[in-house]
């Protein structure tokens, strides 16, 4: 192989493996909390991780940084969870075990 027979063959395999970095950082997802806290809602031990969502769904768990997202977020020091946590509540107070209180009606 000749010289510039040699450059033209290493340059193209430069361009192939560079085209193909590229494509593997292409955005896969709609949003990535980074470094979040999970809590899954199977009673497991809250672990840290990144979470990645599309159209609307979960999409990956883990470690995705790699991955690419329309909107990237850091969510260090904050939970995420699935679903939806309501915390307005219209429990009766009468029917809850008051333990620590007297409940007067």
């Amino acid at each position: 192989m000749t010289r510039p027979t040699q450059f033209l063959a290493t340059s193209l395999i430069i361009m192939v493996v560079g085209i193909s970095a590229q494509q593997a950082k292409t955005v896969a997802y709609d949003v990535i909390l980074r470094h979040g806290t999970i809590l899954d809602g199977t009673g497991l031990k809250p672990f840290r991780a990144d979470l990645a969502i599309r159209n609307g769904y979960i999409a990956e768990i883990g470690d995705l940084s790699t991955r690419q997202a329309s909107l990237d977020l850091d969510v260090a020091g904050l939970f995420v969870a699935p679903g939806f946590i309501n915390i307005h509540s219209h429990a009766v107070p009468a029917v809850l075990p008051l333990r620590t209180c007297s409940h007067r009606a």
